[in-house]
């Protein structure tokens, strides 16, 4: 890689006319100049389209394509083939970069070439509240990261810098999957041998957006999703690396989580399909079972709002306030 490569950054925008101003002046305003700024509306019905070309076009390293709404997957990999640079960035039209995000993450890469791709940290903030900075409580591998990727996700796409040359090698985001087409993307990255290297600054704001907050009712489609990963995973591997990685555990948890997460959304039928299913040691069959005729029980509403209450629970324990 030479000093100074050509950063690629890629962005899907759907409807971002409140916010992609912040986003894009954010990448006009980073210290790295050597960058191409690759927009691909995914068919925008407001003013998006407008916005960028009436703003932003003039300035010769930004670069816009308009399409029919295909989604965010196809989207993103529309930009990466249209890209020329060495480097691919990612930025989410509602979120925003550090100036010197891209040149510290260039530098962290010429510096530590034991890795071949670079996230950072990341501060959050709510849409109603940019000024007030929460931080994700989690854990940041570098190295091989496979199996922390089977545990939990990191290094959110807007974090990420990474090597062009790495897509040759994985291929793109399987357009097959929505919502979960970063974490399928990361474990064919992971498992082709490819490590990554996590830069300890927080270079990146994400904006958590108000619907964000009622998106628990429809976290049944999201874990449905990571299932059909998990599941391809595990169809890809041998025995050996199934029992190694314990993959029947994996996908047990995975699919009570998706009953649970059924529940929610007041499908009780298909929580109760899911979950009869599972095996368990005799105490562990004994409690599911009493919870499913649990679920019977209770009303519905109940028991969306219970479990609901404990989502939004644990994600005020994921956040903690900065300042």
């Amino acid at each position: 890689m030479n000093q100074t490569p050509l950063v690629s950054i890629t962005m899907s925008a759907y409807n971002s006319q409140e916010y992609i101003r912040m986003a894009l002046d954010s990448v006009l305003s980073q210290t790295y100049k050597n960058f191409e700024m690759i927009i691909v509306d995914d068919g925008s019905t407001d003013k998006t389209v407008d916005i960028i070309r009436s703003e932003y076009l003039h300035d010769a390293r930004m670069h816009l394509l308009v399409q029919k709404n295909q989604g965010i997957a196809a989207t993103r990999n529309n930009a990466i083939r249209k890209a020329k640079g060495e480097l691919i960035a990612f930025l989410d039209s509602d979120d925003y970069y550090l100036p010197d995000k891209l040149q510290k993450e260039v530098d962290f890469l010429a510096k530590h070439q034991e890795f071949d791709i670079v996230y950072c940290g990341t501060k959050h903030f709510y849409e109603n509240r940019p000024d007030v900075l929460y931080s994700h409580q989690g854990q940041n591998p570098s190295g091989d990261v496979f199996g922390e990727l089977l545990k939990y996700f990191f290094g959110q796409l807007d974090t990420i810098l990474i090597p062009k040359r790495i897509f040759d090698k994985v291929g793109l985001f399987d357009e097959n999957f929505r919502d979960s087409e970063e974490l399928d993307l990361y474990f064919r990255i992971a498992r082709a041998g490819f490590t990554f290297g996590f830069l300890n600054e927080d270079l990146v704001r994400i904006m958590i957006r108000k619907t964000s907050l009622s998106r628990y009712e429809n976290q049944w489609k999201m874990k449905e999703h990571i299932l059909q990963v998990f599941e391809q995973l595990n169809n890809e591997m041998n025995l050996k690396d199934r029992q190694k990685y314990n993959m029947e555990s994996k996908l047990k948890n995975l699919k009570f989580k998706l009953g649970i997460a059924y529940l929610i959304a007041e499908k009780k039928k298909e929580a109760v399909n899911i979950l009869k299913n599972l095996r368990y040691s005799l105490i562990g069959e004994t409690i599911l079972k009493s919870f499913i005729i649990f679920i019977y029980v209770i009303p519905a509403s109940f028991l969306k709002f219970l479990f609901g209450q404990s989502l939004r629970l644990k994600h005020r324990l994921l956040f903690r306030r900065v300042n």
